[in-house]
């Protein structure tokens, strides 16, 4: 079982040992059996939970709606991720110690295809849950009638790069076509043109999806033998989470948002410090000056998660279905209200 990587920052006017006292700030992660992060409220970092996650959103128009499109989906997938600490002593307009720690998280051994897959399942997981919460979802035969429709096209997609990859469903369009509107404004003008064309209401899932999670616990005030002192902690660890949304159309479109990520306990791979060694040793020569001159310390970091791809997509989906799930039955709370 992997541990959860841990990054620390001291500064001092000494490098001291022993206790601190001061102002603490704490989020630091848990592990659970499996050497995922453990879910939690906490105040920074890309990942947070809270007990009962909620779905926020106006979704009024969708009451009595039976009939629905689903044209697609989308999910982008974040391949790069980090987070920062800093503490610091200074007071008034003294400045003091400070400590400051960053960590860069990178996701690797995941190829196009499993994207692909993952974003197919996901999207007939969608259509099944809203099936089984009694809607009826109409084929692709309905969507065809939509000229709106026929005009757009998937050129380009899936769309991955060093930083993230944004797929959509096989055989759907990207409905976030190039225009001078911001992709949210033109999805929403897609689904309305759409419904109106098939009187039919039309409901699109847009998801975020990550595989890191970070703590930040920082201390600030005073050593043992009375110097200011700061240390800065970032800890990082795995976790599939999803954010999103579901835009619907019934004359004005709606949304649906996911106020907190839904989560995976399932494991992806294991992560590995892949810091480049000439950046690492530069680094470390100027915490070491810094340290004495009792001005500040630096560490940045990077770590790869090497993913093995059956247990990210299982991971993914058990996220991306909770998702779904928790969508689902906001519109059909509305639906039947």
């Amino acid at each position: 079982m992997k541990k959860n990587l841990t990054l620390v920052a001291l500064g001092s006017a000494l490098v001291l040992s022993g206790c601190m006292q001061g102002n603490t700030k704490n989020s630091e992660l848990e592990k659970n059996p499996t050497g995922t992060v453990v879910p939690q409220q906490v105040e920074t970092g890309t990942f947070r939970k809270k007990p009962q996650a909620d779905v926020i959103g106006d979704t009024r128009k969708m009451k009595g709606i039976t009939k629905v499109g689903v044209p697609g989906m989308t999910i982008t997938f974040d391949k790069k991720a980090g987070q920062s600490a800093k503490a610091t002593t200074g007071y008034g307009f003294k400045t003091g110690p400070e400590a400051n720690v960053h960590v860069n998280a990178k996701l690797d051994g995941v190829d196009t295809a499993t994207f692909q897959s993952i974003v197919d399942k996901g999207y007939a997981d969608f259509v099944a849950q809203l099936k089984a919460a009694g809607y009826e979802v109409v084929g692709r035969d309905v969507l065809k009638k939509s000229k709106e429709f026929n005009g757009l096209n998937a050129e380009g997609f899936p769309e991955v790069e060093d930083d993230q990859a944004v797929v959509i469903a096989s055989g759907y369009p990207d409905i976030h076509q190039k225009s001078f509107l911001n992709k949210v404004g033109k999805a929403k003008l897609v689904l309305d043109t759409m419904a109106g064309q098939t009187d039919v209401t039309m409901i699109y899932p847009d998801y975020l999806a990550n595989f890191a999670a970070f703590g930040v616990q920082t201390n600030s005030g005073f050593g043992a033998t009375g110097n200011r002192t700061a240390s800065a902690n970032v800890s990082l660890g795995q976790v599939a989470h999803v954010w999103g949304k579901v835009i619907t159309s019934e004359s004005q479109s709606t949304e649906a948002v996911l106020g907190q990520a839904t989560y995976s306990e399932k494991p992806m791979g294991n992560f590995s410090e892949t810091t480049n060694k000439a950046a690492k040793g530069i680094q470390t020569g100027l915490n070491v000056l810094s340290g004495l001159m009792g001005t500040s310390t630096r560490t940045d970091r990077e770590h790869t998660l090497a993913a093995n791809p059956a247990q990210f997509e299982a991971a993914m989906l058990d996220a991306i279905k909770k998702a779904n799930k928790r969508l689902v039955a906001k519109l059909k709370a509305a639906s039947d209200d």
